[in-house]
């Protein structure tokens, strides 16, 4: 995400340290297989909710960066100023 945490490994070490990389993709880092140092696939992990997909994808084409970690929570609440939602819904209803 800076990248997405990937690893990119030849055919043969990918063969020899299987149980290696199973654990990466259990962890939920993406390996990249290369042959003689051309990439050839991305072995993504399973189950990888829609939205998160998506975005991995975004930062593969370049459309989105990401710095690594993990998104932080805002540090305070923000205040909005006037309606909230609840009332601009039963205006709408009258």
């Amino acid at each position: 995400m800076g990248e997405f945490d990937m690893e990119s490994v030849g055919i043969r070490k990918f063969k020899e340290n299987m149980g290696h990389y199973v654990e990466l993709l259990k962890s939920g880092q993406d390996i990249i297989l290369t042959d003689r140092k051309k990439q050839i696939a991305r072995i993504t992990p399973a189950g990888i909710p829609a939205t998160e997909e998506a975005i991995r994808q975004m930062v593969m084409d370049g459309k989105a960066n990401w710095g690594g970690g993990r998104p932080q929570a805002l540090q305070g609440r923000v205040k909005v100023e006037g309606k909230g939602v609840a009332d601009a819904v039963v205006e709408g209803r009258r």
